[in-house]
């Protein structure tokens, strides 16, 4: 899946809803910075826990993130008005 985000924060899936791990993913994260950097967060829960921040950058790059096969997770991002960013995300 990929997703432009252009407002200031918006749930990943721009549904409200989170996804479903089905283990490892691979988060890309780029775009066009302008004077100040986006800031990305993500956000996770196992069982019926409470959705937590497990996960924060302000630089544009790839990671991988170990999730357990079930848990939810959605990403939040507070973008300056002059950057773009691109988040994509694959299951490894």
């Amino acid at each position: 899946m990929t997703m432009l985000i252009t407002n200031g924060t918006s749930d990943y899936n721009g549904s409200g809803t989170p996804e479903v791990a089905t283990g490892a993913i691979i988060v890309t994260f780029s775009g066009t910075k302008g004077k100040r950097s986006p800031v990305l967060t993500m956000y996770s829960r196992s069982d019926s826990a409470a959705f937590a921040p497990i996960y924060q950058i302000d630089k544009f790059r790839r990671f991988k993130v170990n999730l357990a096969n079930a848990d939810e997770y959605y990403f939040k991002v507070t973008i300056p008005s002059d950057t773009v960013v691109d988040l994509a995300v694959t299951n490894t």
